[in-house]
């Protein structure tokens, strides 16, 4: 069972994820239901991985990598 302290540093690494999925997003001008359409994911998916309600699943990692036009790590 996770401690309190691996609680919290789970939280922060969603927050900084969701903080840098945020201003990726931002940065190509890209709604919600852009990111749906270029992704295999739905536009409820990325509100919750935005808001860092949830963490995107890590075998899906080159479509976070591809919208922001890197083509391969790291990025």
């Amino acid at each position: 069972m996770a401690g309190r302290h691996d609680m919290d540093e789970l939280h922060g690494d969603r927050s900084s994820l969701a903080a840098q999925l945020r201003s990726m997003r931002m940065r190509r001008g890209l709604t919600l239901s852009a990111l749906a359409e270029r992704s295999s994911y739905s536009r409820s998916s990325w509100e919750r991985y935005l808001n860092g309600k949830a963490l995107p699943p890590q075998r899906r990692s080159p479509n976070s990598r591809r919208l922001s036009g890197c083509p391969r790590p790291p990025c």
